[in-house]
């Protein structure tokens, strides 16, 4: 059964590992969902009465996607996804989470697959419905792919075509005995920072076919909706954003009226973070600052300076040395943390400050990933003597 309750539309429903909670509706995963979180405050002795009435904010029963990340394997050829023990990759035919443009080019995708032994893929669909596709396989298997040529030269009529884990674009000579071969990583904005109602109402995004973005477009709207809501609420008007990636939480703030100074070590990342702050709609109000999580209670003095709030979008390993930073002495007032790490990174990045008094202004969650245990945990916190 489906999360509806009817029969689920999906050929591998209980075997797949991309959503392991298929079978169960989506109350119950969402309820699951927030227990956890709670149990999570719990382990770390916190308070978890702030959770009370927490409800996760929706992206559809199905959460449709318009990028996604698989895997090949050859003999036979399997494209899709580990199965739930993650002993082996399905062979994926249609997959329900799928957005159409995306389900289109994985059709095509399948009907063709790149003469490949082993391979991660990413595959997505823009808002202007290019496809594009990222092949991540070894240098010997990328050299190979560029020598037989053939395959290359076909897919090219279809999609974008990015290889290796330094996201080369593919250049495709006009003479046809030419050897297909790399160039540098080329931008376009493959995803979009959706907010319905905000001036601007879209703001596009730049990056490689290779760079991260939110699953789809729905989900990444909500995200947003929930950034928006606790940063005006902060009333923040200064904020350093860590782990800003290509821009697109950076847009909420903006859109609020923001100035953003903006931390983001990947140099693709950045070049796209760049083409936003370049845009003359925000008034020179997004720059970029030298930094990492890694490197915050060094730099503290120089990042904190003037700020009057910290937004941080860590990788799954959490915060890293920003509650030690934020800490060690005055600094910014509010701290707005994002987590996709799970519900026990996020309360134990949270809870060395609660400990210390700051207070938790309000929780917030986006169920990202319907039909896995995954979701997107949000924290407004306030330093404390601050109000």
């Amino acid at each position: 059964m489906s999360a509806t309750g009817a029969a689920s539309p999906c050929a591998l429903a209980g075997r797949c590992g991309g959503c392991p909670w298929i079978l169960q509706p989506l109350a119950v995963q969402r309820a699951a969902k927030i227990a956890a979180l709670h149990a999570a405050f719990v382990d770390q002795g916190l308070d978890g009465a702030p959770l009370a009435g927490l409800r996760l904010r929706e992206a559809g029963a199905w959460g449709l996607r318009d990028r996604v990340d698989a895997s090949l394997r050859a003999g036979p050829t399997r494209l899709g996804f580990w199965d739930i023990d993650h002993h082996d990759i399905l062979d994926v035919e249609a997959c329900p989470l799928q957005a159409p443009g995306l389900a289109a080019a994985w059709a095509a995708l399948r009907a063709d697959p790149p003469p490949l032994a082993k391979a991660g893929l990413r595959l997505r669909c823009a808002p202007d419905g290019a496809w594009g596709l990222w092949i991540d396989a070894a240098n010997a298997d990328i050299g190979a792919l560029l020598d037989e040529g053939a395959w290359l030269r076909r897919a090219a009529r279809r999609f974008v075509i990015e290889l290796g884990q330094r996201r080369k674009s593919l250049i495709v000579p006009g003479d046809a005995a030419a050897r297909p071969r790399l160039g540098p990583p080329s931008l376009r904005p493959w995803s979009d920072a959706a907010l319905p109602g905000a001036d601007p109402a879209v703001v596009p995004l730049w990056g490689p076919v290779g760079a991260f973005s939110q699953p789809g477009a729905a989900a990444n709207t909500a995200l947003l909706q929930a950034v928006f809501a606790l940063a005006q609420r902060s009333g923040a008007r200064r904020w350093l954003e860590l782990g800003a990636g290509n821009g697109n939480l950076s847009s909420a703030l903006l859109r609020l009226g923001a100035v953003v100074t903006a931390v983001e070590p990947d140099p693709l990342a950045a070049a796209g973070l760049d083409r936003l702050a370049a845009d003359p709609a925000w008034g020179g109000r997004l720059r970029r600052a030298p930094g990492s999580l890694d490197r915050l209670v060094r730099d503290r003095d120089a990042l904190f300076a003037d700020q009057d709030a910290v937004l941080a979008d860590p990788p799954r390993s959490g915060l890293g040395e920003l509650p030690a930073a934020l800490l060690a002495g005055p600094g910014p007032g509010w701290l707005l943390a994002v987590a996709c790490g799970g519900p026990a990174v996020f309360a134990a990045d949270l809870a060395p400050l609660l400990h210390a008094g700051w207070a938790l202004v309000a929780v917030d969650g986006v169920d990202l990933f319907p039909h896995s245990p995954h979701a997107e945990w949000l924290a407004l916190l306030q330093r404390p003597g601050l109000g």
